[in-house]
C-alpha cells in the first residue's frame, strides 16, 4: 500500500494527539503534571514557560514571558535540551494534547519537573487571562 507524506503526517499527528490526551485523564501519578489555569499562572512564574504551538497559532497571541519552541519542529527535542533539566518547566499548546506528549518526551530525556496547562491556550483565553502578540 502506498501512503503520501500528507497522509503519514496526518496519522502521525493523530497518534500523537491521542497519546497526549492520556495525560489529561485523571490519574494519581499524572494529575500533578496537569495544572489548572490559576495554578499554572501562579506557578509558571517560578520556572521556564514554553509555548509549543505552531507559528500560526502563536500569531494569535501567547502568554507573556513564554519562549516559543514548535512541537512539530524536527529539532524540538534539540531545542528543548538547551533548557536546564532540573528547573521547573511549564508547557502549553492549544488544547493540552501536544503538551501532554511533550511531558512524556521530556521526562524520558531526563527533565525532572515538567508541567502543562490543562486545556491549553484555549483554557487560558476562556479564563480571560492576558495574552501578548509578537
Amino acid at each position: 500500500m502506498h501512503y503520501t507524506r500528507k497522509t503519514l503526517d496526518f496519522w502521525s499527528r493523530m497518534q500523537g494527539s491521542m497519546l497526549g490526551l492520556l495525560f489529561l485523564l485523571p490519574s494519581g501519578l499524572l494529575s500533578a503534571q496537569n495544572l489548572d489555569v490559576a495554578t499554572f499562572e501562579r506557578d509558571s512564574k517560578k520556572g521556564i514557560l514554553v509555548d509549543i504551538r505552531t507559528p500560526g497559532e502563536v500569531a494569535e497571541g501567547m502568554i507573556a514571558g513564554a519562549k516559543h519552541v514548535d512541537f512539530y519542529d524536527a529539532q524540538f527535542m534539540t531545542k528543548m535540551a538547551a533548557f536546564p533539566k532540573d528547573k521547573p518547566m511549564y508547557l502549553y499548546c492549544r488544547s493540552g494534547g501536544r503538551s501532554g506528549q511533550a511531558i512524556s518526551k521530556l521526562k524520558a530525556a531526563g527533565f525532572t519537573k515538567v508541567y502543562h496547562l490543562q486545556g491549553g491556550f484555549q483554557a487560558w483565553t476562556s479564563a480571560r487571562k492576558p495574552v501578548v502578540r509578537k
